[in-house]
C-alpha cells in the first residue's frame, strides 16, 4: 500500500485522527478496492483490502473507534504529564516565595531586634544623662552657695573697714600731734616699750 499511496494510485476517502493514533479509507479506481489501514505515528499498523464497500466502512468505523480507545490512554497520559509539569512549576514558585517570605521576616526580625537594642541603648545613654544633668545641678548651687557666702563676707568686710576709716578721720579724734586718737595711742604703746627711741 505503501508503493500505491507514493505513486499517487490511492485515494483517500475518510481519515480519523486520535492522537498518535489514526484511521484511513482508501480507493484503488482502477482496481475497484478499497483498502483500510490503522496507523500510530504515521506508521500503518493493521491494513485490509476488500472489494465490499460496505466491509470496508464497517472496518474503517471499527480503525476508527480503536484509534479513540488506543489515543484516550495516550491522551491521559498527556494530561497527567502537564498536570505533573505545571504542578512542579507551581511548587518552585511557592517554594521561591517561601523563601522571600523567610528571608523578609528574618529582615524584618533582625530590623525588630536592632530597633529594639537601640531603644534600651537610647534608654541608657537618657538616664546617665538625666543624672549626670542633676549631678551638674548640684554642683552648680554648691558653687553658688559658695559665691554667695564670699560675697556676703566680702561686702561685711567693706562695710567694718568703712565703718573703721570713718572712725578715725572723725572731728575731733586728733591730738596735739596732729593724728587721730588711734594712731595716737598706738604711738603711746610703742614709746613705752624698752628700749623705746622716745
Amino acid at each position: 500500500m505503501q508503493n500505491l499511496l507514493q505513486s499517487g494510485g490511492l485515494t483517500e476517502l475518510r481519515d480519523t485522527r486520535n492522537g498518535s493514533y489514526g484511521a484511513k479509507l482508501f480507493f484503488l479506481a482502477q482496481d475497484m478496492l478499497f483498502y483500510v489501514a490503522l496507523s500510530q505515528d504515521d506508521r500503518w499498523w493493521r491494513v485490509v483490502k476488500t472489494q465490499d464497500q460496505g466491509r470496508a466502512e464497517a472496518i474503517y468505523a471499527q480503525f476508527s473507534r480503536k484509534s479513540f480507545e488506543l489515543a484516550d490512554g495516550e491522551i491521559r497520559r498527556m494530561q497527567l504529564v502537564a498536570q505533573k509539569a505545571l504542578l512542579e512549576r507551581v511548587i518552585v514558585k511557592s517554594a521561591e516565595r517561601a523563601n522571600r517570605l523567610s528571608a523578609d521576616l528574618a529582615l524584618a526580625q533582625q530590623q525588630d531586634s536592632q530597633v529594639s537594642q537601640r531603644q534600651q541603648q537610647l534608654q541608657v545613654e537618657s538616664a546617665a544623662l538625666q543624672s549626670d544633668k542633676l549631678e551638674a545641678e548640684r554642683k552648680l548651687r554648691a558653687l553658688q552657695m559658695q559665691v554667695d557666702q564670699l560675697q556676703r563676707q566680702t561686702e561685711a568686710g567693706h562695710h567694718a573697714f568703712e565703718r573703721d576709716a570713718a572712725a578715725l578721720i572723725t572731728p575731733g579724734s586728733y591730738a596735739k600731734t596732729g593724728r587721730p586718737a588711734r594712731i595716737e595711742r598706738a604711738f603711746c604703746l610703742i614709746d613705752r616699750e624698752p628700749g623705746g627711741a622716745m
